[in-house]
C-alpha cells in the first residue's frame, strides 16, 4: 500500500489501496465496496489519486482501475493527468 496520499491544494484525501507501476506508466487501483456501479466520487478520488502519484513518481498515470468487490469486476477509467496543459 502507498499509504495516505493528500496533494496541494487538492483537499482530497484518501488510502491508495494499489499501485501497479510498469516501465513507462502508473496504474492505481481503488477497492470499493459498494453494490452499485462506479459513481462519480469514486472517478474524482482515482483522479486525485492519479494526479498525486504522477506528481511523486515523475511518471504518466494514463489510467486507473475501480475494483467492485462485491461483483469481483475491475472498471478501468481513463485520466487526462498524463497530458501537461499547454499555455
Amino acid at each position: 500500500m502507498l499509504g495516505h496520499l493528500a496533494a496541494q491544494p487538492c483537499p482530497v484525501q484518501g488510502v491508495l489501496d494499489i499501485l501497479i507501476r510498469t516501465d513507462d506508466e502508473l496504474i492505481p487501483v481503488d477497492y470499493k465496496f459498494t453494490e452499485g456501479d462506479v459513481a462519480l466520487n469514486h472517478v474524482h478520488l482515482l483522479a486525485a489519486y492519479a494526479l498525486r502519484v504522477e506528481e511523486h513518481f515523475r511518471l504518466p498515470a494514463r489510467r486507473g482501475f475501480c475494483y467492485l468487490v462485491p461483483q469481483r469486476r475491475a472498471c478501468e477509467l481513463r485520466t487526462i493527468c498524463a497530458q501537461p496543459l499547454k499555455l
